[in-house]
């Protein structure tokens, strides 16, 4: 099964999309608006996956006070006083194609502890997003857990 199976049944919700300019509080807002997902992918000019904005780094952002360091300190002072979308993202984002296998995704996300991710089209633009959820339902829904595939 591929992702575009995969999102034939789950893709299309609204996606919070936030541009590098963004302020912070319109990031937040983005997200609230979509209670699907728990990132907010950040886009380029050209609708390509710039960074992601996790809900953590929003809450640690919005409430640095209940949060404590996990990271050296230098990279908690950015995260806190960042002012743009740019300047919380993270821009080490992963990412699937439209072709790839949904057994590869589940792999990566569950490697790298990654709850979902944006899909791609061949040109790197960001099309929709698909969630372990998803994936798991599909899986499961084609018998391919069951049948050790």
């Amino acid at each position: 099964m591929k992702i575009k199976d995969v999102l034939i049944h789950h893709g299309g919700r609204p996606m919070p999309t936030s541009s590098i300019d963004d302020a912070v509080d319109d990031v937040i807002r983005k997200l609230v608006m979509s209670p699907d997902s728990r990132v907010v992918y950040v886009l380029d000019g050209e609708g390509r996956l710039a960074g992601t904005i996790s809900l953590t780094s929003l809450l640690r952002h919005a409430y640095p006070h209940n949060y404590q360091a996990q990271v050296h300190s230098r990279g908690i002072l950015r995260k806190i006083t960042a002012g743009t979308a740019g300047e919380l993202m993270d821009s080490t984002s992963i990412f699937a194609k439209m072709d790839d296998d949904v057994e590869d995704i589940l792999a990566v996300m569950g490697s790298g502890d990654v709850k979902e991710m944006a899909v791609v089209d061949v040109d790197g633009r960001v099309k929709d997003y698909v969630t372990a959820v998803d994936l798991l339902c599909c899986h499961h829904l084609s018998g391919e857990l069951h049948n050790g595939k």
